[in-house]
């Protein structure tokens, strides 16, 4: 039988191209002098599997503080019990099913904390609160450049890259998010929902493509549909 060894030469490089899901290319950080290293991953209900990273965010006398977080946006359909999420309650960044990979879902608070610690996360993960995220910035050296070391310095998927450099590897790309049937900001700034709420509102975190900030100090309508990250309990 005879093989035709360009298409198996063609099939193989297909696959390597074909990466679980899409992320930015980062480095093998240098230990000595990184923020952050790789983690694990780990695997939803419904078999996405995300990459994950291990952030420095302090030190004591005896130990160095890390965090580890998705380095992507969720995008399961299900909670960890195998409940459907409502489709009301989630939708595709620019309302676009292809950006799924790439960018995640949109969910409402709601949809996103379900009442629960770990809410939509998968299992040993949970939603992170307001001031697990502020750890976050205190230990990338403060809100006011927090931001920066946080973003993608992909172009596909900000407008504008000059003020992001991905230090931290958390890899946050610029989604939007959605509101009554309209997408706003995409590839402009992200918006991740946080656990700390307030009344009919929830505390967000904002990226934008003109600021080096991360902002925190906005409440945003539950009803409005944001990115999601969870944080490793």
């Amino acid at each position: 039988m005879k093989i035709n060894y360009f298409i198996l030469l063609s099939l193989f490089f297909l696959l390597l191209s074909c990466d679980d899901n899409t992320t930015d290319p980062i480095p093998d950080p240098d230990p000595a002098t990184s923020l952050y290293r790789m983690g694990a991953g780990v695997t939803d209900i419904e078999g996405n599997t995300y990459k994950t990273v291990i952030i420095k965010v302090g030190s004591t006398s005896k130990a160095v503080i890390e965090q580890e977080w998705m380095m992507q946006n969720l995008k399961t359909k299900k909670y960890s019990d195998g409940t459907e999420i409502d489709l009301q309650s989630f939708d595709y960044c620019n309302e676009d099913s292809s950006t799924l990979d790439s960018l995640g879902l949109l969910y409402t608070w709601d949809a996103f904390t379900h009442g629960t610690t770990q809410g939509a996360c998968p299992t040993g993960w949970h939603v992170p609160t307001l001031d697990e995220y502020k750890t976050l910035f205190t230990g990338l050296g403060g809100d006011s450049i927090a931001g920066m070391k946080m973003k993608s310095v992909n172009s596909t998927y900000w407008n504008n890259t000059t003020l992001n450099s991905n230090a931290s590897g958390f890899n946050a790309h610029g989604g939007g998010w959605s509101s009554m049937g309209m997408v706003a900001h995409y590839l402009n700034a992200t918006m991740f929902w946080t656990a700390t709420e307030n009344g009919e509102s929830a505390r967000i975190i904002q990226l934008n493509s003109q600021s080096k900030y991360a902002i925190h100090q906005y409440d945003c309508s539950k009803d409005v549909m944001n990115s999601c990250r969870c944080i490793k309990d």
